[in-house]
């Protein structure tokens, strides 16, 4: 390996606590600007993807649920990141690449094997048209930030 592990759990922790707050942001806005729902439709949705719709809790108790599990899998997949990241780094030279490669394998596996056995969502059949939106925004919120922290207080490379 050709780069230094700093052994620092705090950088991973903040990487997954960025990447999953720009992810959630943009599900915000994406849902907000296609959708007209609000924030807290959007964690309730979450959670209730998980539980499924009967989940009868208090509001705002949905939401907090809805919020830790899109953390907790935000945080999952940073913590993958950072196991692979030294082996990409030395496969891919480019941060770019990886970011996107990474971001759309974050969404390749959240798509066809997290949420169609892990969730309550019933998927139509699957079309490109409605992929590139998220796998885009995985990209953006997860790949390439993820790639950058990771290069740059994670990981040294000569």
């Amino acid at each position: 390996m050709n780069g230094q592990l700093n052994p620092s759990l705090k950088k991973v922790l903040f990487a997954g606590l960025l990447a999953g707050s720009l992810d959630i942001l943009a599900a915000f806005i994406d849902a907000g600007v296609t959708s007209h729902v609000g924030p807290g439709q959007v964690l309730k949705f979450i959670a209730q993807s998980a539980f499924g719709p009967g989940l009868e809790i208090p509001a705002y108790a949905k939401m907090l649920i809805g919020l830790a599990i899109h953390f907790f899998i935000a945080m999952s997949y940073s913590f993958f990141f950072f196991l692979i990241y030294p082996w990409l780094k030395q496969a891919i030279r480019s941060n770019i690449v990886i970011g996107i490669l990474y971001g759309f394998f974050v969404w390749a596996t959240m798509r066809f094997l997290v949420l169609p056995n892990l969730s309550k969502i019933q998927f139509g059949p699957f079309t490109w048209r409605e992929a590139v939106k998220p796998a885009l925004i995985l990209m953006a919120a997860i790949g390439i930030p993820l790639t950058y922290l990771m290069n740059k207080y994670v990981f040294r490379f000569k």
